[in-house]
């Protein structure tokens, strides 16, 4: 896999595909170079492609003129910035044009990391798409995406709309199969096995428990799962239009439940043979009551009596019992877990003239009724008043877990990450699959 440079930057090529990696003569397309990132700096280049060029940024045009190149300076440390590059004739006609989304980097001391628990920063740090920088370039023929390469991950599975584009060994996806003023949503899946000592951890852990040693022997139970996800939207007025300091809110809602009517019991135990599930047909649902854990979060910015300020809080969080039933099925005991681990934490990042808000969020539900490693999640989200945001976390892959936004202006819950149940081995640290959510 073609290696890039790390952090900083995210390579782009933009231009007609023929087949594979051959390119038309691109003479008269506007090719992107490698996106270079700081935290308070922007700088863009391109080929050379007619007699001068502009820059907009939000509607504002930024740069006009011959060289084809550009530094935007004076950025706001980790915040998603939104360019137009037109390339024009001598007679100041387009000959081509391109919409960038990129962003600029974080600081290095982050306020809200710095005030985290040992354990929830070591989740945290373990996790290689926080803060990952992805970028798209877009026109209405094309959608482009690029991502640093992920150590460990060696190809990766592209899917539109869920449903399977390609699968590729560059961390940059070029689809030419799109439409002009339409929205899509992209998801990038890759795999990696655990570092030696990740693995050594777990297996202690699980012997620790009394685990039998053949599950200790399934090599699928030491991989990590990486999901990158983006929404792209070919609508020219989003890269164009100044943003209004209107109320943009945010319903966030993250369950976990276990998809079958009953689970033998894992752990060395000899009272309960199973427990109860929520049932054999319950797939992801953001209406369903059927769930082992239920959390809910607000985000709003500019919605203030004055259109400023930004405010974020749990709305919602539950807890179902566990049940506990014999070898024939018959009910022995019920117990519900205390909430009490479940943490959130926020430190207000607020932006007065653009709205910010970054917060974590961190799960860690116990069984009820036995003791053993906990249903963990967690993620950490970055919202920003042009509508934007960024979301990065991590969870076990046991049991399913399903994550639904509902977005301003609309009032339906979207699916925007989910993982199926796949063994209550995976409960044991550590993380199992990260994700990184983006628009």
């Amino acid at each position: 896999m073609m290696k890039k440079l790390i952090g900083v930057v995210s390579s782009f090529i933009f231009t007609m595909i023929l087949c594979g990696n051959c390119y038309a003569d691109s003479s008269e397309n506007l090719e992107i170079k490698p996106i270079i990132s700081s935290e308070s700096q922007i700088k863009l280049d391109w080929n050379e492609v007619g007699e001068s060029y502009q820059v907009f940024s939000n509607g504002n045009l930024i740069y006009e003129g011959e060289n084809s190149g550009f530094k935007h300076d004076n950025l706001v440390d980790s915040m998603p910035y939104y360019y137009v590059i037109k390339a024009l004739d001598a007679e100041g006609k387009v000959i081509d044009q391109v919409n960038v989304k990129t962003m600029t980097r974080p600081k290095e001391k982050n306020e809200l990391l710095s005030g985290l628990s040992k354990s929830t920063l070591e989740k945290v740090k373990q996790n290689p798409l926080t803060d990952l920088q992805v970028d798209t370039i877009t026109n209405n023929k094309m959608v482009v995406i690029d991502w640093p390469d992920i150590d460990g991950v060696e190809n990766y599975k592209v899917y539109r709309d869920e449903k399977f584009l390609q699968e590729t060994t560059d961390s940059r996806v070029v689809d030419e199969e799109v439409k002009a003023g339409e929205q899509y949503t992209y998801k990038i899946v890759g795999a990696r096995p655990m570092s030696d000592a990740l693995k050594r951890d777990k297996i202690q852990e699980m012997k620790n428990s009394g685990i039998d040693a053949a599950s200790m022997n399934k090599q699928d139970n030491f991989y990590q799962t990486m999901t990158i996800i983006r929404e792209v939207d070919l609508s020219e007025e989003q890269f164009i239009a100044e943003p209004v300091p209107a109320p943009k809110k945010w319903q966030l809602r993250y369950r976990t439940f276990i998809p079958e009517n009953f689970v033998p019991n894992p752990w060395p135990d000899s009272t309960y043979a199973y427990f109860g599930g929520d049932g054999s047909d319950r797939g992801f649902d953001a209406e369903d009551r059927r769930y082992r854990t239920h959390t809910e979060v607000r985000v709003c910015i500019f919605c203030s009596s004055n259109g400023t300020g930004a405010t974020v809080g749990v709305t919602n969080i539950d807890v179902h019992p566990t049940k506990g039933y014999d070898a024939n099925h018959n009910l022995v005991n019920t117990a519900t877990a205390s909430d009490k681990n479940i943490k959130f934490k926020y430190e207000p990042i607020v932006d007065q003239k653009n709205g910010k808000v970054e917060f974590i969020f961190e799960h860690a539900a116990p069984n009820g009724l036995v003791p053993g490693p906990d249903i963990d999640y967690y993620y950490r989200g970055k919202f920003w008043g042009a509508g934007g945001y960024t979301i990065d976390g991590g969870n076990d892959l046991a049991p399913s877990h399903e994550f639904f936004i509902i977005q301003p202006g609309n009032n339906q819950w979207v699916l925007k990450y989910g993982t199926a149940h796949k063994d209550f081995n995976m409960l044991f640290p550590p993380l199992d699959s990260f994700f990184n959510i983006g628009k």
